[in-house]
């Protein structure tokens, strides 16, 4: 069996290369072609960089506290209010769909939808409703990007 494991791992990186010379646009970023790594690190044989980005942030301390951080609502209806996790994974999911419509890398795109609440305390996500028209972040926003983090 650990003969076809590296038969696998070998082809991984050549396959996700074709794949992504065929599939996306010509101003997308390719997987082994980002500009690199603060620090060097060895290269994993069954994910890409972008891939491993994910799975490092969905793995961290900082990703898991969102479940108990709230997203700013003004006058939720019941016990039905978004958690930042929820709104997170929302968020994640629509960016996905609009890179495979535009045929950018869904994985990079992933990594960023999921980072991009890390780090904000609700001061910032306050700004960011009040700066961009967002009624609360949770029915009816605005439709404008934020330089806070995505999609109201």
């Amino acid at each position: 069996m650990p003969e076809l494991a590296g038969r696998t791992a070998d082809a991984f990186e050549a396959g996700v290369r074709e794949h992504e010379e065929r599939w996306l646009s010509p101003l997308a970023v390719r997987s082994y072609e980002s500009r690199g790594r603060a620090r060097e690190e060895e290269p994993c044989l069954l994910r890409t960089p972008f891939q491993r980005d994910r799975d490092r942030i969905v793995h961290t301390k900082a990703f898991r506290r969102l479940m108990h951080k709230t997203q700013v609502f003004v006058d939720p209806a019941g016990d039905h209010y978004r958690t930042r996790l929820t709104h997170t994974l929302e968020t994640t999911g629509i960016s996905r769909g609009v890179a495979r419509a535009l045929r950018l890398n869904e994985d990079l795109v992933e990594a960023v939808g999921l980072g991009h609440d890390l780090g904000h305390d609700h001061r910032c996500v306050l700004l960011q409703a009040r700066a961009f028209g967002c009624d609360g972040c949770h029915g009816g926003n605005s439709g404008r990007t934020s330089a806070f983090g995505g999609f109201c």
